[in-house]
Formats: C-alpha cells, structure tokens, sequence
C-alpha cells in the first residue's frame, strides 16, 4: 500500500455574486439602493445591508433592493434571509438573470445544485451569453456527477469570456483528472497570460506539472509562487509534498512548519507533514499531525490513509486496517487506481454457504501475492470465491487451493454477490499481530517447471543466490515514481558482494533496469535467465532451485517469502509499514530477513551488513533440494 505525500485540491475556484444592479429600474431608485450598491461594491458590506433593508422598507414593490439585499446577506454568510430576499426580487422580476444566477450560487453552495439547475437554466434562455450563468452550470453538473456536461458547460462559458479564470481552472482541474494533462496545462497557461497575478491559477498549474513528473519545475513554481505571496501557506504545503517526495525530508519538514505557522487549519499541510514524519520514522509525531488534519476535517481521506499507514506500522493492524478502510473516499495517492464494483462489498458478515464472493486485486503485485493467503479462508467459510489478479499472477494463483476461478484483470466478471479488494481481506478477518495467517507455503510453482529449471542451472554445487535490484518505475505518476526510486538500488550498489566467495549470482531483475547487467561491479559474475521468463509462475520455479534471494522491496520478496524460501529485504529508511519498525525479522513471511537503510538514500552501511551476513550464509550452506 502507498503513502500519500498529499499535493492539496485545487485552488478556491467558487463563483461570486452578481454586485451590479444595473438594471432599468435603478434610474427610478432612491438614494438607499445606490448607496447599498456603492457600499456593495466596496466591500462595506455592513453599511450596505443597512442600506438595502431601509430600501426594501422605502420601496418593498422595487425588486433591485430585494437583488441587492440578499447579495450583501449571502455575502455576511446569511443565507436563509439572502434566498428569501432572492425570491422576492424574482417573484417581482422574474426575467432578471443576474438574479436568477445570484440563487443558484446560494443554493450551490448550500448543497442545493439539483434545484439551482433550473434556475440557470431559465437565466441562459433570457441571457444566452451569460459566461457566468454557464460556469454555474458547471458547478451543478460537477456537483450531480455529470463530468462530461460540466467540462461543456466551462468550454462555454470560456468561449464567451477568454478571461473568465474560474472556468479555465476547473475546466483544467477536469481535463487533467480524465487524462487530458496537456489540455490542462494549456488551458492554465491561457489563464495564467490573461491574470498573472493569479495564486490559483499557478498554484494548479504546479499540480499538473509535478503529476507529469516535471519535479523541479514544479518545485520552481512553488518557489515562485512563496517568493510573490511569502504568506501563501498552500504553496508551502505543496512545496513540502514535493520535497518530501524528492527525498529532502528535513527541508519538507521545515516548509511544511511554515506552512502550518501561517495556516494552523491547513488539513493539507498537517496530512503532507505527518507523510514526511513517518518517512523519517518519527511515526508518534507523524500521528498527532495526522489526528490534528482529522479534527479540523473529519472528512479529510488522505489523513486517514496516511494515518493507517503510522498504525500499520506501529502494529496497531486493528486500528490501520480500520482507517485503511477509507482509502477509496478520495486519497490523491490512489485516485487512478480506483475502480467501481456493482454489488455490495464483504465487510466480513456470515453469509450463505454458496455465495460467491469476487476477491479483486487492487493495488500492486507485491498486495496480491501478499494477500492471497486469505483466499482459502474465505473459501472455508463455504463461500463461492472468485479471484481476480493482475495478468502476470494468474498461472501461479491458480494453485492456490479453495479458489473456485481465476479472472485475469480486463476480462469480463463472472456473475457473483458481493466483492472485496484484497487489500481490505486483513480488515475483514479482523488480523492483529498474533493472527497473522502464516501457513508457509501457500504458494506452488509447477513441479514440471521447477524441474525444467533445475536441469537448466546445472549442478553446480555452489549456493544460488538471486538478485534484484529495482522495481518498476513510473514516470507518469510522480507520487508513485518518487517512491520507487526510494526503494530502488543501481546494480553497482551490489559490489560488496563481488568480494564473497562461493556464491553464484542469478539475476531475477525484469524491466528496463535489467539492463545494467551490460556493466555489472567488477568482480560480480551474475547469470541472466529472465529472457526465458514469461510470468510469476515461471519466476516461481526458478526461485524454488535457488538457496536465498536478495530483493529490494519488490514483488520478488513476497513471492519468496510466500513459498517459503529464505529472503534478504533491503528496506528503505521509510519502509513499508508491513515491515515495521527496527525489527529484522517479519510476521508476514517468516523466512525473510530485514536489511534496513540507515539513513535516507544512503545504502553504503546497508550493503556493507549484506555482504558480511551473506558470506557467513555461504559458508555454513550446504545445497538444499529445491522445493517439489
């Protein structure tokens, strides 16, 4: 599971009331509604509702005043007496717009967009070119769930008005999350030439940039934004997410402070400081930043992930896989690997004997092959269980007894009853530290396969060893490519081993940082088999003839751990949280060992240990049979 180094939502985009009652009767009007107007405009907004109420009083049939009045009241956050006041300026005028999209936004903003709708409906027939009536619009659709309507609805409202900077932003703000990043990007710029003296407009554009994977370009616009408005706490709070995410933790640390000495009810830069407190290991301080973000927003769905992970962490699995529970209400970290289930989903109530139950993988191949062992308990518990995995895992997942069928991620759903991702399986069987299900293992490879590969490596008496080295970069999510190259190594790092003698190296590395095989440490002979390796199953039976695997923290490792076969775990400073803390040792996977980094992307002393410890496991090895 991730850590959300939290990037905050869009900057303020809300719609403003109409202020300008310029309409035909205010010629006739008497000297109270011109001054509440003025008062209006300038921002007196307690001179100006003394003024309007005198108006109403003075001419209750003038609908300006009724227009005038429930603008100010909406402004002084009076919104029972700014509708009424709305409501009767309409029932005596109902064919002013700017009064019929002055309602909408209250009632927008009061949780009420189905029944603005209507109302800016009615003001774009009377009022077609109205911009404003169109970005309303947006709002509504946004708010109904009505993506596509509400990106025309901007698209409209901008051809109007170029310069309208709310819609250019939201537009963006929609364009980005359905893919369409550069699209966002130009329509920011766009904003940015017409008001460059916008925070929201830079601020998002900083957004995009780091999501695209530009880092020190979005840090350059955050620093920016820090250097034109120093009181700006959002744009230290996203100063800090992207530090924390580029490894400068104690940098991170102090901007975020900063960010919080300016906003002390910034959710955003509460949740960012306790992401980089736990990526320092100061867990018990990342908790009372995470608490605070959750007191001022109960609501706030990154805080609890993040907060999960410090429980988790701390082996506190009733309350972390509780909070973990809410991962889906709206974190950054996970937005585009969410999908929608139909059905209901299994919060581990008795069911039926005979319902089938679809476990679906959920995040990466390391969470499958980690919380697959729940998939027999579910089948005892006389259920129906479908499973369905990532591509790579379904060969090997299909020995995993009690599993009914096998469903590889793109091909159509099997009917079933109810659904639950696999991340949510130690919730619902309600897991501690003392109830980890441990039966070692509860993965297979394929005899046949395992054989194949014994014949292919020869008996070369010496221990196999195998190596990985790096995971799979992702250049397009910045959050989730700035943490592989936390848990990643370069091959060279792996040169202290070159100096054991007696062990033979065989590379299980795939992906593009298998290249470095070209130019290996000096002195580290490493075989390269993975050319002929097609999945997990295949890399299951050549592990199963090796002696010990040395993984960064990949999907290798619980493959190893889930078969059973002794695995080194070089753990990054801030580690899984199913590593825990300081020890060297796993609950999870009983033949692993953890090999901690000391300090942040410094791997020296880490290596150091692995090649003292590795040629003691040499030479007390003989060469075990490899597992049947």
């Amino acid at each position: 599971m991730r850590s959300c180094g939290r990037m905050p939502e869009w900057g303020p985009t809300g719609s403003s009331l109409e202020t300008d009652l310029g309409h035909h009767q205010t010629a006739k009007l008497a000297d109270p509604i011109r001054a509440g107007s003025a008062s209006l405009v300038a921002g007196d907004f307690v001179n100006a509702e003394v003024m309007f109420r005198r108006a109403v009083r003075q001419t209750p049939g003038n609908a300006d005043a009724y227009a005038g009045l429930g603008a100010v009241l909406a402004m002084r956050s009076k919104s029972t007496g700014a509708e009424v006041a709305f409501r009767r300026a309409i029932k005596l005028q109902p064919d002013n717009a700017g009064t019929l999209i002055n309602l909408s936004i209250l009632l927008i903003q009061t949780g009420r967009a189905a029944q603005a709708e209507e109302h800016l409906l009615t003001a774009l027939t009377l009022q077609p070119s109205s911009a404003k009536a169109y970005l309303n619009l947006g709002h509504v659709m946004i708010a109904t769930g009505r993506k596509d309507e509400a990106i025309q609805a901007f698209r409209d409202a901008i051809r109007l008005q170029p310069n309208l900077t709310p819609a250019s932003i939201l537009l963006a703000l929609l364009c980005h999350r359905a893919g369409r990043s550069d699209e966002a990007e130009s329509l920011l710029r766009n904003a940015l030439s017409c008001d460059p003296n916008n925070i929201d407009v830079r601020e998002n554009l900083g957004i995009i940039v780091w999501d695209a994977g530009r880092r020190a370009e979005a840090e350059a616009i955050f620093l920016e934004l820090i250097a034109r408005w120093p009181d700006h706490a959002r744009s230290y709070s996203n100063l800090g997410s992207i530090l924390k995410n580029i490894g400068r933790l104690a940098e991170a640390a102090q901007t975020l402070r900063r960010a919080i000495d300016l906003d002390p009810n910034l959710t955003t830069a509460h949740s960012n400081l306790g992401s980089v407190l736990y990526g320092q290991q100061d867990v018990l301080a990342a908790r009372v930043h995470l608490k605070r973000a959750l007191e001022i927003d109960p609501n706030f769905a990154d805080a609890k992930w993040n907060l999960a992970l410090v429980e988790l962490i701390l082996g506190n699995y009733e309350a972390g896989f509780s909070w973990a529970e809410w991962r889906w209400t709206g974190c950054a970290s996970l937005k585009n690997i969410h999908r929608d289930f139909s059905g209901a989903q299994w919060k581990g109530e008795p069911l039926p004997v005979g319902t089938t139950l679809l476990i679906h993988a959920e995040q990466g191949l390391g969470d499958t092959l980690q919380f697959i062992r729940y998939a027999p308990m579910a089948a005892a518990r006389g259920l129906k269980v479908i499973v369905e995995v990532q591509r790579p895992l379904a060969r090997l997942i299909r020995g995993v007894p009690g599993i009914d069928q096998i469903i590889q991620q793109g091909e159509p759903l099997p009917p079933y009853d109810m659904h639950v991702p696999m991340v949510s399986l130690p919730y619902v069987f309600g897991t501690t530290l003392d109830t980890i299900p441990v039966t070692i293992p509860y993965l297979a490879p394929e005899p046949i396969s395992v054989e194949q590969w014994r014949h292919r490596l020869g008996d070369d008496p010496r221990p196999r060893i195998g190596l990985v080295w790096a995971g799979a970069p992702q250049p397009i999510e910045a959050h989730t490519d700035a943490w592989d190259l936390r848990r990643s190594v370069r091959l060279e790092d792996f040169a202290p081993l070159a100096a054991v003698e007696g062990a033979r190296f065989i590379s299980l590395q795939k992906g593009g940082s298998a290249a470095q095989l070209n130019a290996p440490p000096a002195g580290l002979v490493i075989e390269d088999w993975m050319n002929e390796v097609t999945d997990f199953a295949d890399t299951a039976a050549l592990l199963a003839n090796l002696d010990l695997v040395i993984s960064v923290d990949t999907s290798v490792v619980h493959l190893a751990g889930a078969l059973g076969k002794p695995v080194w775990v070089l753990s990054r400073f801030d580690g899984c949280w199913r590593w825990l803390l300081e020890r060297e040792d796993s609950p999870w996977y009983p033949s692993a060992r953890l090999f901690r980094q000391k300090s942040f992307a410094d791997w020296g002393d880490t290596f150091e240990h692995v090649a003292k410890a590795l040629a003691q496991f040499v030479a007390c090895s003989g060469h075990p049979e490899p597992i049947p």
